[in-house]
């Protein structure tokens, strides 16, 4: 039985899958090791954010400073109206101009930079310098648009436009508090991916592999082996590689999840089922309802495939054909004649 190409790809099935769960087992560890480097490396010291504006190279994601002496209230939020949002100041290090995205606590701490830019008296006294670092990211449009119209508001006339914002406050800007540690997001989301590949895979493989040991050990164990093997032999036998399905004369022989052996005579009730994602059909299979009360799935083919639902449709018929005494379709009579069956 083991010879026969479409009962071998049931076992070709089950090795890719233990392929693949071992693929992205590596990658999930390869990952891991990253970031855990990442996690556990020096920040370093950060670089002048003027120096990474002025960089023809690359601008984000770089750990950055600014030396704060003057500090603007906020000129915008992105949030829900709490402690989590987004909140946007202009900074001034006595030479240059930048936007920082602070929070409210930081904010809180140079406020005495702030009421320094608001104050009118003449003898203030400009606070000693403090470094806000944090990760640089590029400026948004929508943030430069509002940045255009409040800067120009705050100084009393238009001196910032389209064409000269970046003279004044480069491509980027700073996220506070930030560091290089914060910054593996798209790593954690690979990492999620191939422990989750690795989960689904392993654990089809598993469920396969014992449900062709079981099946395989069931029929060696009775005189029935022998049978199936004659009838595989036999002119007769109906082979359907897209379905995956060996039709005997007396039995169906399905690798398409695994490998299930089901005498038509055993059959009580058979319907089509279509697994839908977003209201497509992705594949479609037939379940098979035994005298034991046991359901098998098979025959499971992909929807996009017209050469495999001409097959599925063959084979549909064929056990039909062999099986006359059986429920046809899903539906509440047939449920509730299965559920009172003896």
């Amino acid at each position: 039985m083991e010879n026969n190409e479409i009962i071998k790809s049931a076992f070709k099935g089950k090795k890719i899958l233990l392929i693949v769960s071992i693929i992205a087992l590596v990658i999930a560890i390869l990952l891991f090791l990253w970031i855990n480097e990442i996690v556990n490396k020096e920040v370093g010291e950060p670089q002048y954010l003027n120096d990474v504006i002025d960089n023809s190279g690359e601008k984000e994601n770089i750990y950055s400073k600014v030396d704060v002496q003057m500090l603007t209230d906020e000129f915008a939020t992105y949030g829900e109206g709490d402690i989590t949002d987004e909140k946007y100041y202009f900074a001034f290090d006595g030479e240059y101009y930048y936007i920082l995205n602070l929070t409210t606590s930081t904010f809180y701490s140079l406020k005495e930079f702030n009421d320094y830019t608001y104050s009118t008296d003449e003898n203030a006294i400009m606070p000693d310098p403090i470094s806000v670092t944090g990760m640089t990211k590029k400026i948004p449009e929508e943030l430069k648009q509002i940045a255009i119209e409040s800067f120009n508001s705050i100084i009393g006339e238009e001196v910032v436009n389209e064409d000269n914002f970046e003279d004044y406050f480069g491509d980027i800007y700073l996220i506070e508090g930030m560091t290089p540690q914060d910054n593996i997001d798209i790593q954690v989301f690979a990492l999620c991916m191939a422990l989750a590949t690795f989960i689904v895979c392993f654990v089809c493989y598993l469920y396969k592999n014992n449900k062709i040991k079981r099946t395989i050990k069931f029929y060696k164990q009775n005189e029935e082996y022998d049978l199936i093997e004659k009838e595989l032999e036999n002119s007769e036998v109906q082979e359907f590689k897209k379905a995956k399905t060996i039709l005997t004369r007396n039995y169906i022989i399905d690798a398409s999840n695994g490998i299930d052996i089901i005498k038509y005579s055993d059959i009580i009730w058979i319907y089509p089922f279509k697994l839908r994602y977003w209201g497509l059909t992705t594949t479609q299979s037939l379940i098979i309802v035994t005298e034991n009360k046991k359901k098998h799935k098979i025959v499971t083919i992909s929807a996009f495939s017209n050469k495999a639902k001409e097959e599925y449709e063959k084979v549909f018929e064929y056990i039909l054909s062999k099986s006359p005494n059986a429920l046809v379709g899903f539906n509440k009579e047939n449920k509730e004649a299965i559920k009172n069956k003896n």
